[in-house]
């Protein structure tokens, strides 16, 4: 029951128009919690100056803030499944940045203010990444200081890292970027943490030599961690540099087949207009043999 909900919500904060409707709506719940708090300590207290008046407004209160604190949380689950789900699933640039404009700028407490900045921040660079425009991506990753936040902030931006210096063949800084994902592996004790850097330091060491090296991998499929079952990561992993792989290994029949699923799919992607250009290139071989 509790899921359905959830993914109800999901579903609607993925939606533009709703998602401003339930962000102000999970603002004001937040407001409700406060001043129902505030009120059940109030009836508390002066239940107890006065033994005539009844203790049932405050338990009343009290049912009343477990409900709303309940309908709180589900908010922000749900808000915190949805906004990623807009890139990497729906992959919709403007309602993702939408969504993390939207969280920064109504974000309150110093702490929430700079971790919301900073996934802003991120999500733009994203954006910029998988639009092609890799200098600006790695301009605007540069606006984040990185070492003000932990291990598990950090993945995303070296990873992110890693990959617009591949594409930009700055051979040294993604060698930086991966070596720095070993080193968080070594200082890591949660267990899903070691196996999720490990797939994306997997995933690294075969793109680079698929791309840089222009060696075949053995690698049939990729895998991004967490975000595996998640659209884009498909389109990226499983079918462009799966259809580069394929290339060089000379099943040039296989990588026609994943070039052709690709680019039926979104054009803003740069690895879409890739995989068009490189059908082209396959035609003409085939003509010329």
């Amino acid at each position: 029951m509790i899921t359905k909900i959830l993914d109800g919500l999901t579903n609607k904060i993925k939606d533009k128009k709703a998602s401003t409707i339930l962000f102000i709506i999970y603002k004001s719940v937040y407001i409700l919690v406060i001043v129902a708090i505030i009120a059940y300590v109030l009836v508390k207290f002066l239940s107890r100056i006065n033994k005539d008046l009844s203790d049932i407004p405050a338990n009343i209160f009290m049912v009343f803030i477990i409900l709303i604190t309940i309908l709180h949380m589900a908010l922000r689950v749900a808000a915190r499944r949805a906004v990623p789900l807009a890139l990497y699933d729906c992959i919709d640039f403007d309602k993702y940045i939408y969504c993390l404009k939207y969280i920064s700028a109504n974000s309150s407490g110093k702490k929430a203010k700079k971790l919301n900045r900073y996934y802003l921040k991120l999500g733009e660079a994203e954006v910029l990444f998988y639009k092609g425009d890799f200098e600006e991506a790695l301009k605007k990753l540069k606006e984040i200081n990185i070492e003000d936040f932990n291990t598990g902030y950090q993945l995303p931006y070296y990873n992110l890292c890693f990959y617009i210096h591949l594409f930009l063949k700055n051979i040294e800084e993604a060698k930086t970027s991966t070596d720095l994902f070993k080193r968080m592996n070594q200082t890591n004790t949660s267990k899903e943490r070691k196996k999720l850097v490990t797939t994306l330091s997997n995933n690294h060491n075969a793109t680079y030599e698929i791309y840089i090296e222009n060696k075949p991998n053995s690698y049939s499929s990729f895998h991004s961690g967490n975000v595996n079952s998640l659209k884009l990561a498909y389109l990226y992993h499983n079918l462009y540099f799966n259809a580069l792989n394929q290339k060089l290994l000379g099943n040039n029949e296989g990588a026609k087949n994943l070039f052709e699923e690709l680019s039926k799919e979104n054009e803003e992607l740069f690895f879409v207009q890739e995989a068009k250009k490189e059908l082209e290139n396959l035609k003409t071989e085939e003509e010329i043999l």
